[in-house]
């Protein structure tokens, strides 16, 4: 039993290393996809594209498809709510302040409160649908690096937010310096945008 345990740890050894390799691979293939995606989109707006030296690619952050499922859930509750709460104001104008009712305004909040109860209850059809996958990753967002010669011929270096969607192809969604630009959700989930579009 002894002269088994070594043979044992080996094992366990290799297995663990070849799992840390084959993790690592991944990551520097993905790495290597999003920065290719990258340049093929950016050295088109470089104004001297042939003094283009990459710096560095950085992830910094992932969102998954329930998060942006749970950020469109709050924006549609909060809408539905706030429209609740004004039509409930203008019926008591009308009993209380006549002159302060409104019925083109009734209207419109009726109708806004059953679109947005319509949206929320697909939303909710939709995540249902998406079983497991609500667990997937929906976008990455990386902190890119470069330096190129600007107008002036001078080299400066750039930094910038890019946002991607999850692989194979890690296709780039948002490329933006002022991070104040970057989507807070991007990639939605799998039958939002479609749906959507019914309600616009």
């Amino acid at each position: 039993m002894n002269k088994l345990k070594p043979l044992f740890w080996t094992g366990i050894t290799v297995l663990f290393f070849g799992l840390t390799s084959c993790e690592s691979s991944k990551k520097a293939d993905q790495q290597e996809i999003v920065k290719t995606n990258i340049e093929a989109s950016l050295l088109k707006r470089l104004h001297a594209p042939d003094s283009y030296q990459f710096g560095a690619l950085k992830l910094t952050d992932s969102v998954l498809y329930k998060e942006n499922v749970e950020y469109h859930k709050n924006f549609y509750t909060m809408n539905l709510k706030a429209d609740k709460a004004n039509l409930e104001k203008q019926l008591k104008y009308k009993v209380e302040k006549p002159s302060m009712y409104v019925e083109e305004k009734v209207n419109s909040l009726t109708a806004e409160i059953e679109k947005y109860e319509k949206i929320l209850l697909e939303i909710d059809q939709l995540t249902e649908g998406l079983g497991d996958k609500a667990n997937d990753v929906a976008s990455y967002t990386y902190r890119y690096t470069f330096k190129s010669k600007n107008t002036k011929g001078a080299t400066s270096e750039y930094k910038y937010i890019v946002q991607t969607k999850p692989g194979p192809d890690f296709k780039v969604i948002e490329l933006v310096q002022n991070e104040a630009q970057a989507l807070l959700h991007p990639n939605d989930f799998p039958g939002y945008n479609e749906m959507i579009k019914n309600y616009n």
